[in-house]
């Protein structure tokens, strides 16, 4: 990649980077929030990993932007919700394994949310955790899902919110300022999506008629999705 002076040497720049199971995306933006760069790369993530590689990509001139500036954000499916009044940091391994398996080649971190009374645990993969501990140590780490909930998520309302991912769907169900339901599940085609939907609509007696649905997208809405979706749900925002 060729250097980009605007870029270069801005104590004002801030990077993000979304980690994704088979792809890296980083951002580069200014201190209005205007995005001066964006890029995905396939960079493998899991046992795979080669830190040469990381280390070759994360040294363009263009990423040398101060850890206090930077926000690495994982998304996946490996997540777990607790209690706050039930979370234990000692414990942490052994129920997040229940749910998930035995961890290989991965660290586990947490989110405290408080909007929500609860702790968000989740894994990341341990050689990509320990490169980007030495190269930004002041970083803030994220999960989407913590994003999700802190930033999009209303508490006071009664709805329903799905996040579509690449090959997968993130489901929530708000009822009286609790949250009700929170999984995620893999997709490959638009009925399964509605599938999904519509499974919790039924599992939790909600009205299609009163329920509304929001969709959400870490890209462009597909239409087709939403007409679907339509066909069954009153009321359906993207």
């Amino acid at each position: 990649m060729r250097s980009n002076p605007l870029l270069i040497n801005s104590q004002e720049n801030v990077l993000e980077i979304l980690v994704k199971p088979e792809t890296i995306i980083y951002s580069i933006a200014d201190d209005n929030g205007q995005v001066l760069l964006r890029q995905e790369v396939n960079i493998l993530s899991g046992k795979s990993a080669d830190i040469a590689v990381y280390e070759h990509f994360f040294n363009q001139p263009e990423l040398q932007i101060t850890s206090e500036n930077t926000t690495i954000i994982f998304s996946n499916s490996q997540y777990q919700l607790v209690p706050s009044e039930l979370f234990r940091e000692q414990n942490m391994k052994l129920i997040f394994e229940v749910e998930h398996g035995a961890l290989e080649d991965e660290y586990l971190k947490y989110l405290v949310l408080p909007k929500w009374s609860t702790h968000l645990v989740f894994a990341v993969p341990s050689k990509m955790m320990d490169f980007f501990k030495s190269k930004f140590p002041e970083a803030e780490i994220e999960h989407h899902v913590g994003n999700l909930l802190k930033r999009k998520i209303d508490k006071n309302t009664n709805a329903v919110w799905t996040y579509l991912r690449n090959d997968a769907m993130d489901l929530f169900v708000v009822k009286d300022n609790q949250l009700h339901l929170l999984s995620s599940f893999e997709v490959k085609t638009k009925e399964d999506i509605c599938y999904f939907i519509l499974n919790a609509y039924e599992q939790l007696q909600l009205d299609t008629e009163k329920y509304t649905l929001n969709v959400l997208s870490e890209d462009i809405v597909n239409k087709d999705v939403v007409e679907l979706l339509e066909s069954y749900i009153s009321c359906v925002n993207h």
